[in-house]
């Protein structure tokens, strides 16, 4: 079980509530209390991650787009899959929601790239029948490649 995560849309301050003793779960906080914030920030907008490899990927990014290397990050963007039915109409036939998508600008090139990233800490994660049907679904269907963070 991945360790969730949130950090402050405001200030970029890491919050790991403690578990729930009778759930084992963590809750969403309420508020940033960031501890070195003086004052603290107390924004209530954060950003959830499934674990904390997924939150320190992003959080790298955002360095990146700090340095003018990455630009229009979309957290948890919504793809749709789509299919041809016999009536010659597309239909929707799933969703595969990424962890991040984003523009980069390669080591010494011109121009702009597309890239959708999915972190899986275990490489088991990766071999999901799920996620193998939507990861071939969606390269067939965009052209993209998706780029597996572990």
């Amino acid at each position: 079980m991945a360790n969730k995560a949130w950090v402050c849309r405001a200030c970029l301050r890491w919050h790991n509530p403690p578990r729930d003793p009778i759930t084992g779960k963590r809750s969403k906080p309420t508020e940033c209390m960031g501890a070195d914030a003086n004052p603290p920030c107390h924004s209530r907008l954060f950003l959830h991650f499934d674990s904390q490899v997924e939150g320190r990927h992003f959080m790298q990014l955002i360095q990146l787009e700090r340095a003018g290397r990455v630009r229009g990050m979309v957290h948890h963007p919504r793809f749709e899959l789509v299919t041809v039915n016999p009536d010659r109409m597309l239909q929707v036939v799933g969703l595969y929601v990424a962890d991040v998508a984003y523009e980069w600008l390669p080591d010494n090139q011109q121009e702009w790239v597309y890239r959708v990233d999915d972190v899986k800490p275990r490489s088991d994660q990766a071999l999901d029948p799920l996620f193998v049907w939507k990861r071939r679904h969606f390269e067939a269907q965009t052209g993209l490649t998706i780029t597996l963070i572990q």
